[in-house]
């Protein structure tokens, strides 16, 4: 595997981890159909995610690197699952 595709798929594997956080302080909300994760607009929860993440040193980060993923994570949700939209639509 080349070094670009691992350093890619690490940095979507710290995505993830970093979108778990966000579930898990209630800052994003899994849909129960699709598994697509949506935004609560919660940013207490947001920053509570954050602090967990700075906290996180079995991923090996920098504290700073860890809540910038966070940060990155919550950007990439949206406001609605697009499978419950798509649904509704037809």
């Amino acid at each position: 595997m080349s070094q670009a595709k691992h350093l890619i798929e690490q940095h979507d594997d710290n995505i993830a981890w970093a979108k778990g956080l966000l579930v898990r302080t209630g800052a994003v909300t899994k849909c129960e159909h699709h598994e697509e994760l949506t935004d609560n607009y919660d940013p207490e929860a947001v920053e509570e995610a954050i602090k967990l993440a700075k906290k996180a040193s079995a991923r090996d980060l920098i504290a700073d690197h860890a809540a910038e993923l966070v940060r990155e994570a919550v950007l990439d949700i949206g406001d609605e699952c697009s499978g419950c939209a798509a649904w509704e639509r037809d």
